[in-house]
């Protein structure tokens, strides 16, 4: 709890939440990436899987 008399802890609550608005930017950010990379790694796969049918069809 803050105690909203004290000065000093006014200053160090209002420094907080942009502290915590950072690591929430940086956990959206890294979530974004962990699907994006998903993503990749599943059309990597449905791709190769699609060629190496192919090849094998026609040999």
């Amino acid at each position: 709890m803050v105690d909203w008399q004290d000065p000093k802890k006014i200053q160090n609550e209002e420094v907080l939440p942009l502290h915590e608005k950072r690591l929430q930017t940086r956990a959206e950010e890294c979530r974004r990436v962990r699907k994006n990379v998903a993503g990749f790694y599943f059309a990597f796969n449905f791709l190769t899987s699609a060629v190496s049918q192919l090849i094998s069809d026609r040999i």
